[in-house]
């Protein structure tokens, strides 16, 4: 076999997320060898010539459908996947069809079976169940993710555009939380100047799953309007400062989001989410900006200083940054990174 043929049989995976996963092993050396087994789970084992049948996902900027998220904690980074699933299929019923079975495949994988009804009722609340409807989604419905070092699971999903997606929302909080008061007063507060991107559930159980909201700015408003202090506490302010700097930026460069406990409907998290092209930052600017809040907030994981030569010896690049605030006022920053095109050679020692 010559080596293009030798190359066009290595698993979709393994050959576009190379660099990805040569990532993982350099900063989370402990998380290598599940990142493939969980990326091959959550796209629904994609086939050798995925990227030539349906080549995009609007996961990521440029397209890849998965991504690697890392948090930084107190002393540590916990990493997790997040995936576009059955990206490869044009046709929107089969791809609605495959999703659930990755979907499926995801809660046995995680241990997350407990969250199968809760998933159920933000499926059959957020993505309507007839044909006419779901051929109009131009991508995917839902978004997979799995941690790396950890058990439990993360779905997310979007109404189509032609929905009332506030609407959508208040039916959504009010089939999953245990009160949706809080979550409904958000969306009050919210509906004037925003426009909702996503509804979500994540966890092991469900007795410590979150429902998560997640919005965008439609019109130019100031983040006060949302009338969630912790938004707007010092520490998001100086991160946003740091992010955007005084640069103007699109609408949908920040996405914002609020998690709810399952149980109650408490407000349990809030987070900010910017991307970093908008913001014109490149590689070794975004991870500074990491480093440099991590320090503000207290936050002490190995230091990503030294890690742009990997990211670029991968082709992997930022997406966003982010910084997310719990109601014990612990904070988390994380950043986002996807394969950049194309993905590199595949060493000699590997074939």
């Amino acid at each position: 076999m010559t080596e293009l043929g030798a190359i066009a049989m290595v698993p979709y995976t393994d050959r576009v997320f190379r660099g990805l996963f040569g990532a993982v092993a350099s900063l989370l050396p402990e998380g290598a060898v599940r990142a493939r087994q969980v990326a091959e789970i959550l796209l629904h084992h994609p086939p050798v010539d995925a990227e030539a049948v349906h080549p995009r996902s609007d996961l990521n900027v440029n397209g890849s459908p998965l991504q690697l998220l890392l948090s930084a904690r107190q002393a540590r980074w916990e990493a997790r996947l997040i995936a576009d699933p059955a990206f490869h299929e044009a046709d929107p019923l089969v791809r609605w069809r495959k999703s659930l079975g990755a979907l499926e495949a995801t809660l046995r994988a995680t241990g997350a079976e407990d969250l199968r009804e809760l998933v159920q009722l933000t499926a059959r609340t957020v993505v309507p169940q007839d044909e006419p409807a779901l051929r109009r989604y131009p991508t995917g419905m839902i978004r997979l993710a799995a941690g790396l070092t950890s058990r439990g699971a993360a779905v997310y999903m979007g109404a189509p555009h032609h929905a009332d997606r506030w609407d959508v929302a208040r039916r959504w909080a009010a089939c999953v939380l245990g009160s949706a008061d809080t979550a409904c007063a958000l969306i009050g507060r919210l509906e004037p100047n925003a426009t909702v991107f996503g509804m979500g559930v994540e966890g092991v159980n469900r007795p410590h799953a979150r429902a998560k909201l997640y919005w965008r700015l439609r019109k130019t408003a100031p983040i006060n309007a949302f009338e969630t202090p912790w938004l707007v506490s010092p520490a998001m302010t100086r991160f946003l400062a740091a992010v955007l700097g005084n640069r103007s930026v699109p609408l949908n460069a920040l996405t914002f989001s609020a998690a709810f406990d399952v149980a109650d409907g408490t407000l349990r998290d809030v987070k900010t989410d910017v991307c970093v092209a908008n913001a014109g930052l490149g590689l070794r600017d975004a991870l500074h900006c990491v480093n440099e809040q991590a320090a503000l907030l207290g936050l002490s994981p190995p230091p990503l200083d030294g890690c742009s030569e990997v990211l670029e010896q991968h082709h992997v690049d930022v997406g966003c940054l982010g910084l997310g605030s719990d109601s014990g006022g612990t904070h988390r920053l994380n950043i986002y990174l996807h394969q950049r095109d194309p993905a590199p050679t595949i060493p000699r020692s590997d074939r």
